[in-house]
């Protein structure tokens, strides 16, 4: 008799329902796929995943520690494979870091203020998550601001925040703020190649070039020192 091997539904067609039951559980167990529906139902849709947190998860009946944090990983890993950038990459231009950080940081509801680290050859490091705020502020303070790099010995940095209102033009906030941070970064020796405003549909606000940038009294546009 000859054998027959049925094949498996690929990942691609499943609906939103059987897809995230195969990241909390068995894709094919009816009670994941009513907590999968449940979950789906609280949270407000496939797309609020992202937005969502581990608490709010496991305010969901039949959503424990484990599988939250194994959505939460899920959606992570997606932001990250869409970044389509790695660490070690090098940035050459406000576009490749609004290129690296518009998937982490463009879903946000409120206002989340990240830093990029940096070797000396301008190659990402990683990023790390400094701040999360309201809908219209993110709270910083410059030491903290700089505590990533100072321990992983980074000798330069970009920052970067987003506007949930989606207009990425720079508040006197937002001005004073980097002004801040490029005083801090000269007095711990560290370079503040740029700051980027995330805005909506692909926008962007780069102070570096805008020429709003100064390292040790030279301007920095597009990551070049010109004196």
């Amino acid at each position: 008799m000859e054998k027959i091997v049925l094949e498996k539904t690929p990942v691609e067609r499943l609906d939103d329902v059987s897809l995230l039951s195969t990241v909390i559980g068995a894709p094919d167990d009816t009670r994941v796929q009513r907590i999968s529906a449940i979950v789906l139902q609280e949270i407000g849709g496939i797309e609020s995943l992202s937005e969502t947190n581990l608490l709010e998860l496991m305010r969901v009946p039949g959503i424990g520690m484990g599988r939250a944090r194994r959505i939460l990983g899920a959606m992570e890993l997606g932001r990250r494979a869409l970044s389509g950038r790695k660490s070690g990459d090098k940035l050459c231009s406000s576009a490749d870091v609004f290129e690296a950080l518009c998937p982490l940081m463009a879903h946000e509801k409120v206002e989340v203020f990240r830093c990029l680290l940096l070797d000396s050859k301008l190659h990402a490091i990683g990023t790390e998550l400094m701040s999360r705020g309201t809908l219209n502020a993110s709270i910083i303070h410059p030491g903290d601001a700089f505590r990533p790099a100072v321990r992983s010995a980074c000798p330069a940095v970009i920052f970067a925040h987003n506007h949930p209102s989606g207009d990425p033009s720079p508040s006197d906030d937002d001005r004073r703020i980097t002004a801040r941070l490029s005083e801090c970064g000269k007095i711990l020796g560290i370079s503040v190649l740029d700051h980027l405003i995330i805005g909506a549909r692909g926008s962007y606000f780069s102070f570096a070039d805008e020429g709003l940038l100064e390292q040790n009294g030279s301007e920095v546009r597009g990551f070049i020192l010109r004196s």
